[in-house]
């Protein structure tokens, strides 16, 4: 933002070369903006979450405001940048129209790196592709399998954490019956060492997992 901010304000210049130096400025400028926005946006809704409890009654509640007010926050910046942004833009120059969005975007990031010490930050669970490929090749491997009607017959680890570092356990839910193959268990399970093999067979947990990715398909 501070590129285009920058880019917006030079005086524009006439020069024979193909790209001037104010376009390569500004098309830096779009592009890192673009790149930041697609790494930052799946990361905030998800870092907030973190911070709260969900086995706490209290904190629970605290979470659903939080993503009320988030999702408010999200949309009301969209109703300012496609209607008063628009009118300074217009009216005012690009040089302020892009100044205003570049200090609150200084003022949020300082905010942001304030309070790094006092943030909850959850252990890593692993990677969750990794996971999703192996809920998905061990139904691929178990569709001549039928799944069992009693869902408590799936596999799932015994005690009150989850598999996964990080996460509690998953109910399994009637959706996306398909998947639930991923945890079923069979006798072609295991290694020639007795040990499971995860790209056989899932923890229900992991096929909820994947479940959640596609709420359009139940």
């Amino acid at each position: 933002m501070a590129l285009l901010t920058l880019s917006a304000a030079a005086p524009e210049s006439i020069s024979s070369v193909a790209i001037s130096p104010q376009d390569a400025l500004s098309s830096v400028g779009l592009y890192m903006a673009a790149l930041g926005l697609g790494g930052i946006w799946p990361c905030v809704p998800t870092f907030g979450a973190d911070q709260f409890d969900d086995t706490n009654v209290a904190e629970k509640t605290q979470k659903e405001l939080y993503y009320n007010w988030y999702y408010f926050a999200v949309n009301g910046g969209f109703f300012f940048a496609s209607t008063i942004m628009v009118w300074i833009q217009d009216n005012c120059g690009w040089a302020l129209g892009f100044g205003i969005p570049t200090v609150f975007l200084a003022v949020g990031i300082a905010g942001f790196l304030s309070c790094t010490r006092v943030y909850r930050y959850q252990k890593p669970g692993g990677s969750a592709l990794t996971r999703t490929c192996q809920v998905a090749i061990a139904a691929i491997r178990k569709l001549h399998v039928d799944v069992p009607v009693d869902s408590h017959l799936l596999y799932e680890i015994p005690g009150k954490e989850s598999a996964i570092e990080g996460s509690r356990k998953l109910m399994h839910t009637a959706g996306l019956t398909f998947l639930d193959r991923a945890a079923t268990v069979t006798t072609c399970d295991k290694t020639s060492g007795n040990l499971l093999n995860h790209w056989r067979l899932c923890t229900v947990t992991q096929v909820e997992e994947l479940k959640t990715h596609n709420p359009k398909l139940y």
